[in-house]
């Protein structure tokens, strides 16, 4: 998939900020994890100011990530599960680890032939207007 240029960009950057080891292991094969993952890395491309059809890649596996999570959780909300907050200080702490673990979620999610149709979908859709 497209994101993973974004992905490897992104890792090395954190790693400039890397600290002691996280209390928390962050688990690819995790639909909350994922969802966290992919929404840190699509902040953090904001914050980076990455070039819109990245940061459309980004939100993608975002949004996939989430909404799968949200189907098994209804009316729940990630951000204030226990595990939320360690989750992002983890991610943080290990920009390489971190990045390996996106592209985990994202070689999951790609095997997916519904997250296939999911991505196309929303890569053929105009932006909303201004």
């Amino acid at each position: 998939m497209r994101i993973y240029k974004a992905v490897c960009s992104f890792a090395l950057l954190a790693l400039a900020g890397a600290s002691a080891a996280p209390a928390v292991t962050v688990d690819p094969a995790s639909d909350f994890d994922c969802a966290v993952v992919s929404e840190f890395f699509f902040r953090l491309g904001e914050d980076q100011k990455l070039p819109t059809n990245e940061l459309k890649e980004l939100v993608i596996v975002a949004l996939w990530f989430d909404t799968i999570w949200n189907q098994d959780h209804p009316g729940k909300d990630r951000r204030t599960d226990d595990r939320y907050i360690p989750l992002v200080n983890a991610l943080s702490a290990d920009g390489k680890a971190s990045g390996e673990t996106m592209k985990a979620c994202i070689r999951r999610a790609d095997t997916d032939p519904i997250f296939v149709k999911f991505a196309a979908s929303l890569r053929a859709s105009a932006p909303p207007a201004k």
